[in-house]
């Protein structure tokens, strides 16, 4: 440890130029760090959803393509308004489409209107957020509100990292001795953070949360390095008045309690890494790469800058916290048995009262448009093609549970077989206003006539044919050709030609008798008028087809060439791709999707409860392989592994830091003791959260708990490396004074850094989940804090002979030999 400490006093320059200069690269880099929205890609491999949205990318790769929407609600409007919003909501730069519904009651409620904006810009893009500037600026006339559809929307804002900070430094400044001290402290760690984002590059993405939560993270976790190093040099500069020999001695000091404080973190936080669910992992890895970059700024800027700053500390000092330490030596001393047995009633107590803890597995974004306007909860269904027989069946099963919204297949959408009076009022539901209202049931049975009949017998007398092009005269598809002058030639026909009227005639041969009248009535648009004629007197309502069918059957049948103009002809084709753009969203090569929409709260327990009964009739009703995704489905699998999950992260975290602790203290009972501790810290969390009636996030727990587990264990380090050390010298009583005096500062400095930092700024993230990761850390430190200076000093007082070991001439084994010689 001496040649350690004697290397990086005496190279303290070189390696602050080194670190500084990694900082400088880390900026540049910061930028180019990917930043992962998708939370689905983090699903095990295993994982059923997984697998279904790897199987939608490849089949379905244009419905993976949503467009970023934003639910704007505006209160008492006149009718008048609302009609004329849409227009100016469609106006703003960027907005592709805008959908109201005048009439439609999920729109409307009471004095609220609701409009989905949609964009084809990304949620993090400049026009999404010109858009977002737009509702704020351009509407501050009405009573609105407006919320996005984006999950995952926090950010890391220079607010909430200089809020941190300032809890951070007003902490530092309350517990230090100095008032330039905390300022050194931040550059030290300050380095370390820059230099942790900028190496996430060679990362191949992180989240959007671990990105969002990281800094603050990793200030709290590692700032009790450069107050243990901090407090060794003070108490050296008493003994030696040479900076520098003070510094080496104060390394060497801190080396083993730093390393191991900051190990039992590393692997408490990569202990995440064996989360099923990969954000675990994410998370684990960057935090823990965090405490290791933190742990060697310690060791090289902070030496440096408190040599540096040494004269500007000495005359700074300031009063700090007076903590009456002896009042609790007293207390832990005379009721140690007590308190030892306090401890394991307790334990036992929360381990079952932890039982009854809610588990959360979505945990909604305050939304008061949502209030109003329930959100859609959508859930898709992706089925083999092989079962595309049963899914009418099955749709309308769906559809008849209570709590289903709306289903949407390709066999009751774009492929929904109708009659043709049905496919009218479907189709001017389509297109709304701009549908013709000449264009009647005559002209959609027109369609299916000439897509199912046999038209051998065609044959209609001159008078017939007549009365047909005159029924017709103001339909669209032939009223451009029936000029007046062309009305009265065809009704001079009959008497220019008595006997006419008396002998029936194919088209071809109507033709070759009228034809000559004008040049647009061809051979084709009299066989077409046929056709007309004969589709009124014989449509079968058996016909049916699909708006598929239908706009093929338009394109593809010669017998609307006559009639189709090169506009209508575009106008067709436009419809043909929008329909095929349609269909390519809903039926792939070998899978196909349907769409399942709820109201009901994504992650609730009604929620769960449907999707768990969707799940049901699709294993009854399909026989080949399907798969549920989305928001709830995703809450669902991960609820079915929880308990596993939650045991096998504990384990893990346990034996691992038990492990890191037993080499650091080579004693079997101290990491038991340790490790029981802090879990008994975890436990006593999650109590007082049922206790509040408050839902735990899955993963915000898990997280939470190797946190816990890696970092405030640290603090019960530090107490009992400086029992042990007093008790080489001193009696129990006054090696528990003197412990106290030694950790204390230490000990609250840090914890208290921890509960109020993430306490606070736990408001300022949107996302509930981060939200609950700080709230539930800030609960569980001050939790830890407690167990470790009021309970721990007790447990080690009373298992003093077994966590001291002595030789058999009484003198401890942890006692230095220069000291057990004297």
């Amino acid at each position: 440890m001496n040649k350690i400490a004697h290397f990086l006093v005496e190279k303290r320059i070189w390696l602050l130029c080194i670190f500084l200069l990694m900082a400088v690269v880390s900026v540049f880099l910061m930028p180019k760090v990917k930043i992962n929205t998708d939370m689905s890609l983090y699903l095990p491999d295993d994982s059923e959803m997984k697998q279904g949205k790897d199987i939608m990318a490849e089949q379905l790769p244009d419905t993976m393509k949503a467009q970023s929407q934003i639910r704007v609600m505006f209160d008492n409007l006149s009718e008048d308004e609302k009609k004329a919003m849409v227009n100016r909501l469609s106006g703003i730069s960027g907005v592709t489409s805008v959908t109201y519904l005048p009439d439609s009651e999920d729109y409307n409620k009471g004095e609220h209107a609701l409009y989905l904006v949609r964009t084809d810009a990304e949620y993090d893009s400049d026009t999404y957020r010109d858009i977002e500037k737009a509702l704020e600026q351009d509407f501050t006339g009405y009573t609105m509100a407006f919320k996005n559809d984006d999950v995952h929307s926090n950010a890391l804002t220079p607010g909430i990292l200089l809020g941190a900070v300032g809890i951070l430094v007003a902490v530092l400044l309350l517990m230090s001795n100095s008032w330039v001290e905390p300022i050194v402290f931040m550059i030290a760690i300050g380095v370390a953070v820059v230099i942790n984002m900028g190496t996430n590059v060679f990362l191949p993405y992180v989240s959007k949360d671990t990105n969002s939560i990281a800094a603050v993270m990793q200030l709290v976790l590692s700032m009790d390095y450069a107050i243990m190093l901090s407090n060794r040099y003070r108490q050296s500069r008493k003994v030696s008045p040479d900076r520098k020999e003070a510094m080496k001695r104060a390394v060497a000091q801190a080396i083993p309690s730093m390393c191991s404080s900051a190990l039992t973190t590393i692997v408490g936080l990569l202990a995440l890494c064996f989360m099923s669910f990969k954000v675990g992992a994410d998370m684990g890895v960057v935090f823990a790469k965090g405490v290791f970059f933190s742990l060697l700024g310690s060791f090289t800027v902070l030496p440096a800058m408190l040599l540096i700053f040494d004269k500007v500390i000495q005359a700074t000092p300031k009063k700090s916290l007076n903590i009456p330490t002896g009042i609790l030596a007293a207390f832990s001393m005379k009721c140690r048995y007590v308190i030892t047995v306090v401890f394991v009633l307790l334990f036992a107590a929360v381990f079952i009262l932890k039982g009854g803890s809610r588990i959360s597995f979505v945990v909604p974004l305050k939304d008061e448009v949502a209030d109003v306007f329930p959100k859609d909860n959508s859930i898709a269904v992706l089925y083999s093609n092989s079962d595309e027989a049963e899914i009418p069946g099955l749709v309308e099963q769906i559809g008849g549970l209570s709590d289903t919204y709306a289903v949407n297949a390709y066999c009751n959408t774009l492929g929904k077989q109708m009659p043709a009076e049905v496919m009218l009022g479907y189709v001017r539901s389509m297109f709304g206003a701009g549908f013709p209202e000449s264009v009647d049931s005559s002209v959609f049975k027109l369609l299916y006539y000439d897509r199912y009949a046999e038209r051998s017998d065609e044959k209609l007398t001159p008078q017939d044919f007549l009365d047909t092009l005159m029924t017709v005269a103001e339909n669209p598809l032939v009223a451009g050709m029936l000029d007046e002058e062309m009305k009265a030639k065809i009704a001079e026909i009959p008497s220019a030609v008595p006997f006419l009227p008396n002998i029936k005639c194919t088209a071809s041969e109507m033709a070759e008798l009228i034809g000559s009248l004008s040049e647009d009535l061809n051979e084709g648009v009299i066989s077409l008028l046929y056709e007309y004629y004969f589709s009124q007197q014989k449509y079968d309502e058996t016909w049916t087809m699909s708006i598929d069918d239908l706009i093929q059957q338009l394109t593809q049948s010669k017998s609307f060439d006559a009639v189709l103009d090169q506009k209508t002809r575009l106008m067709l084709n436009t419809a043909v791709a929008g329909i095929e753009d349609g269909k390519k969203k809903l039926v792939g090569p070998e899978y196909s999707l349907m769409a399942v929409t709820t109201k009901l709260t994504d992650g609730s327990e009604e929620a769960m409860k449907y999707t768990e009964e969707l799940d049901k009739l699709c294993r009854e009703k399909l026989k080949g392989k399907f798969y549920l995704i989305g928001s709830t489905p995703m809450s669902l699998e991960m609820s079915k592994t929880f308990d596993s999950e939650l045991n096998k992260v504990t384990l893990i975290t346990a034996i691992a830091i038990f492990l890191v602790v037993l080499v650091t203290f080579r004693n079997f009972l101290i990491p038991l003791i340790l490790v029981l501790l802090i879990q008994c810290s975890v436990y006593i969390t999650m109590v007082v959260m049922r206790i509040a009636d408050a839902s735990m996030h899955y993963v915000a727990l898990l997280i939470v708990q190797s946190i816990l587990m890696g970092a405030t264990i640290d603090y019960a380090i530090v107490f009992t490396n400086f029992y042990r050390e007093k008790r080489a010298e001193k009696e129990p009583m006054d090696a528990m004074r003197s412990t106290y005096r030694a950790s204390i500062r230490t000990i609250l400095t840090s914890g208290l850094i921890m509960v109020f930092v993430t306490f606070i700024l736990g408001y300022a993230f949107e996302e509930p989940s981060i939200r609950q990761i700080c709230h539930i850390l800030s609960i569980g430190t001050a939790s830890a804090l407690v167990m470790i200076l009021l309970i721990l000093p007790g447990i080690l007082a009373t298992c003093d002979r077994l966590v001291v070991k002595r030789k058999k001439d009484g003198k401890s084994l942890d006692q230095p030999e220069e000291e057990q010689q004297s």
